[in-house]
């Protein structure tokens, strides 16, 4: 019985190596309803040659959701004949950014950093803020969650979503830059949803770092939602 079980692991072996080494493997994860991978792939570099302690600020804009048919997390649509009245809530995660969503937070405790009625395709132009004090920043995610507001129900999810946060740290904010707009990972409707955003990291001194293993992140005054103020504004530029 053994035996004739070898051409068979065999074959196995030598099909999963292949489509390892062939870059397919990801897509027969998907195939065979495996969950995505949720470290990210984003890496953050922080020069060596810096003798600067570390204390930092990442800052992340959420720039725009895409939801052009209107739909919720399970496909239904947010309202029939009207559109969708999307709710943001987002954080940074500096303390568990590799860990399944939602990260560091529970959803409830989430700050609300953005609201608007009536738009599938809402600009959001937001900023959330995180600092890191004492400790080597290596990694760090941006967590959104989008909620369609009901009136009369609860509201509904329109997804979650992990947007990986990866760039050089430069020592001040006077040399920080944008990062490009990138696109975040949809945890639902991946096909239908696009929300995009762009960060940014540097060096502060320790008197501006406020521990974000203390508190929530802090939004940008531009936010509706501004007096959720659990942090310092950082100089947004």
């Amino acid at each position: 019985m053994a035996s004739s079980l070898f051409p068979t692991l065999c074959f196995v072996t030598l099909l999963v190596c292949g489509l390892a080494d062939a870059g397919l493997w990801s897509v027969l994860k998907d195939l065979l309803g495996f969950a995505p991978d949720t470290a990210g792939s984003s890496e953050i570099c922080v020069p060596k040659s810096s003798n600067l302690p570390n204390f930092f600020r990442v800052e992340a804009e959420i720039r725009e959701l895409k939801n052009p048919s209107g739909v919720q997390s399970n496909g239904s649509p947010c309202d029939i004949g009207g559109k969708c009245d999307p709710i943001v809530y987002a954080y940074v995660d500096l303390i568990k950014p590799t860990s399944p969503f939602p990260g560091t937070l529970a959803v409830e405790s989430m700050p609300k950093v953005f609201a608007v009625d009536g738009t599938n395709n809402p600009s959001i132009s937001t900023v959330v803020s995180a600092d890191l004090c004492g400790q080597t920043l290596i990694k760090a995610t941006l967590r959104v969650q989008i909620m369609d507001h009901n009136a009369l129900l609860t509201d509904s999810l329109i997804s979650n979503f992990d947007c990986y946060i990866g760039g050089d740290v430069p020592d001040s904010v006077q040399q920080a830059e944008w990062s490009p707009v990138e696109t975040c990972v949809s945890k639902f409707q991946s096909d239908k949803l696009t929300l995009t955003f762009r960060s940014r990291m540097y060096r502060i001194s320790q008197q501006d770092c406020r521990d974000s293993r203390m508190m929530f992140p802090t939004t940008t005054a531009g936010s509706i939602f501004n007096s959720i103020n659990f942090g310092n504004f950082g100089n947004f530029g």
